[in-house]
């Protein structure tokens, strides 16, 4: 999504409309203040340029909802007094927060900033909407285009156990009152499969009943209908944020904090598919173990800071000469591991010379010694297959590689 943002303002308050220019104005945010009386000249250009963003204050609500309904641009309300009858504007779409703003002012930034924030982690999270009504699925298409989620919809809960077989989601939503037990069933077969995924359920029924129902159905919550739209966009935030935030630690525990690429841990879970793949199609399949030549007299000699930066930057030389879908991880210290999938052992010596002469020309006249690596190759080709022990012979290459001058690249099957 574009870090560009452009807000209108829509006040006949102008010390408000001072306040929140000087409140909001970024380098990022661009805002336009309108008086009521220009509404003429809103509608005109709405046309060409619209906004991403309304403010207006509650007593024109009447006036500015009509258009921001028709654009589908969100609308935040500024009141003086918060009160359940102000607070009645939520039921009114498209508006996605009511704002206490009696003087003295106060700012408005941080609720600005986390409806934007959330608007991008909406976009990069995937979400399955299951709602057989066809009336019900167009507001829930609504509330999706002003909140960016990022959302696929199907009326039928057999599609919708298809889609999640064999796509990854954040977040179900699920409307339940289905006239038989295809809902039911749709639950049971997707918690016989996955345990984690988040499930927020709608339902007309009897709340007490459905709530007791749908929790022994692993549904995590449950909201009754006729609902109100804020207090279910309130609970698809929370869960969207808290799976964001699940992905995160997960990232952290998989990832080498220095190179930002796999550790050694993930790379055993990585390889595993990869490794069943290839043995059903009966396709090969090679692993790479390299280690930095006098690595430690680097450090001696420059400092353990140049020695991260050589890491690092060896990251990115492996990572820029491998395809896609190889799996490069840091092994430990100076060794990372690579897998590649479907390479023969002569494709494989190739692909590992190519990493050695990738590295020694990016290193080049970097330091005063030149800066080379050893690498050890092993192939899999037929026959039954231990990763552990795939990568102790591409080790024992290793090995020699190292105790023959360095710089080399040997495969395990000369070492036989």
């Amino acid at each position: 999504m574009n870090d560009e943002r452009t807000i209108w303002i829509l006040s006949d308050q102008s010390d408000l409309t001072d306040f929140l220019k000087n409140d909001l104005t970024t380098d990022s945010i661009h805002l336009h203040s309108y008086t009521f009386s220009q509404m003429a000249e809103i509608k005109e250009q709405i046309r060409h340029y619209p906004p991403d963003l309304f403010i207006s204050c509650y007593k024109k609500f009447n006036e500015i909802l009509p258009l921001a309904n028709r654009e589908k641009i969100p609308l935040i309300l500024l009141t003086d007094e918060l009160n359940s009858r102000t607070l009645t504007a939520y039921d009114a779409f498209p508006v996605v927060n009511v704002v206490n703003m009696d003087k003295p002012f106060h700012s408005i930034r941080p609720i600005v900033s986390d409806f934007f924030n959330d608007q991008t982690n909406h976009v990069n999270s995937k979400i399955l909407i299951v709602i057989p009504d066809e009336e019900e699925s167009v507001l829930f298409r609504n509330i999706s285009h002003i909140y960016k989620y990022s959302a696929t919809y199907t009326d039928s809960y057999e599609k919708a156990d298809e889609l999640l077989e064999s796509k990854p989601f954040d977040l179900l939503i699920v409307d339940v009152d289905s006239p038989n037990d295809h809902a039911d069933y749709l639950l049971k077969n997707l918690r016989n499969r996955d345990t984690y995924l988040p499930i927020l359920a709608l339902s007309g029924g009897d709340e007490r009943v459905m709530r007791h129902r749908l929790f022994d159905l692993g549904v995590n919550d449950f909201i009754h209908k006729p609902f109100q739209i804020d207090a279910f966009n309130l609970k698809v935030a929370g869960f969207l944020r808290t799976v964001l935030s699940m992905k995160a630690i997960k990232k952290l525990s998989e990832v080498d904090y220095l190179t930002q690429i796999l550790n050694r841990r993930s790379f055993y879970d990585q390889v595993l598919p990869y490794i069943n793949l290839a043995q059903r199609q009966k396709q090969p399949f090679s692993v790479i173990i390299t280690d930095i030549d006098h690595f430690k007299r680097i450090n001696d000699t420059y400092g353990h800071d140049m020695g991260d930066k050589i890491l690092v930057e060896s990251a990115r030389v492996f990572r820029d000469n491998l395809r896609n879908y190889d799996i490069l991880a840091r092994f430990g210290g100076e060794e990372f591991v690579i897998f590649i999938s479907n390479v023969d052992e002569l494709n494989a010596v190739y692909v590992a010379e190519k990493l050695r002469k990738g590295f020694k020309k990016s290193f080049a006249e970097r330091l005063e010694h030149p800066v080379t690596v050893s690498l050890g190759v092993s192939t899999w080709t037929s026959g039954p297959v231990e990763i552990d022990e795939l990568i102790s012979r591409a080790d024992k290459a290793l090995y020699v590689s190292k105790n023959s001058g360095r710089d080399k690249v040997t495969h395990f099957r000369n070492l036989l």
